[in-house]
């Protein structure tokens, strides 16, 4: 097995012990919402909204880099068209 696929089924072995430790039900209130739940589902809940967080930005800093890379190789491709024909313009004039 890979390494990963055993890293993965360990964490989700520690998430279920940690989720079965928790069971007391708590009350969340934020601005004018109020969640009820088990503490450990409302712990690991914002733990996955702050990662789909963090994914997001990161996701948004990649899509600027390729639209950039993507408007260069557009740039590098007309450039070199246009030395293409100013080559064959010189070569027709000689």
């Amino acid at each position: 097995m890979k390494r990963t696929y055993i890293a993965i089924i360990f964490i989700l072995v520690l998430a279920l012990i940690f989720a079965f430790q928790n069971t007391d039900p708590i009350s969340l209130k934020f601005l004018a919402w109020q969640i009820n739940g088990s503490q450990a589902l409302i712990i690991l809940s914002i733990f996955f909204i702050g990662y789909l967080g963090g994914w997001l930005l990161g996701m948004s800093s990649l899509w600027r880099k390729n639209r950039e890379l993507r408007d260069l190789k557009k740039q590098s491709a007309m450039s070199q068209a246009t030395a293409a024909d100013s080559a064959a313009d010189i070569t027709k004039i000689n």
